[in-house]
């Protein structure tokens, strides 16, 4: 019923909302991290899909987990993310020594592919731990269109697509199943 308000509320002002399927894809990383001993160590790890849920591991032979985490014995000074998908390197080098740091890939702002944590040492456990998570981003996104005013008054109309209720049909194929009765 929300939906249905929203529709008529956008409708009402010339605009249109667009609808596209969200589903995890496989990739590979490179996660690259320096720790402040100067040693530099580099993760090569691969995602891949399970039952719709984006799981995790560093070699074929392992068995798939939900993330990934690596103990080092010194500070970490930085962090790189490479993505096979993305094609681009993100460096992290802004931690705080006290509390947890958690990084979501600015690659994809709104609706991020992974996490990083990097947690300091704790009360007597001189270890430091980074881990690697990737998220669930499955789902449905609406995104709504609206003219601005300034096209208003040019006269300037908002393209409106496809029907709403026609793209919603379309993402409800995905969801429908076989009957046999």
């Amino acid at each position: 019923m929300g939906l249905f308000f929203v529709n008529e509320i956008v409708k009402g002002y010339e605009g249109n909302i667009l609808v596209e399927n969200m589903i995890n894809k496989p990739d590979v990383y490179s996660i690259r991290i320096a720790l402040k001993n100067g040693e530099v160590i580099t993760k090569v790890v691969t995602t891949s899909i399970d039952t719709g849920r984006p799981m995790i591991c560093e070699s074929q032979h392992d068995q798939p987990h939900k993330s990934l985490q690596w103990t080092f014995n010194s500070p970490i000074n930085s962090v790189e993310v490479s993505s096979t998908a993305c094609g681009t390197t993100d460096i992290f080098n802004q931690f705080n020594d006290k509390k947890i740091t958690t990084i979501l890939d600015p690659e994809h702002s709104h609706f991020p592919y992974w996490s990083i944590g990097i947690q300091p040492k704790r009360g007597g456990n001189k270890t430091h731990n980074v881990q690697f998570t990737p998220l669930d981003i499955n789902g449905v996104r609406f995104s709504i269109r609206l003219p601005s005013a300034e096209s208003r008054m040019e006269g300037d109309q908002l393209a409106v697509g496809d029907d709403f209720d026609q793209e919603v049909g379309k993402l409800n194929e995905h969801f429908k199943g076989e009957f046999i009765g």
